[in-house]
């Protein structure tokens, strides 16, 4: 009869005494923390959706944004 990883899991864990059983937590719970996905409802956030729709960027404005950013562009 397999047995599964929970089965075997829980046998482990019912073999450790009670003194350990606060030790053992801790360190499931910070290997799940770490290494597991966070379980819960994955809210797909649309608060900036449509922020942009209908904006023009003029070639104007764009190029005055890259000389600020990049103005070592200009130096030759």
């Amino acid at each position: 009869m397999a047995t599964t990883y929970r089965d075997r899991i829980i046998n482990e864990i019912d073999s450790i005494p009670d003194a350990f059983l606060p030790d053992v937590y801790q360190m499931l719970h910070i290997l799940k923390t770490r290494f597991l996905p966070p379980v819960g409802d994955k809210k797909n956030r649309k608060s900036l959706e449509g922020i942009w729709q209908g904006a023009v960027i003029e070639e104007e404005d764009f190029a005055a944004a890259r000389r600020s950013l990049f103005s070592y562009e200009n130096r030759l």
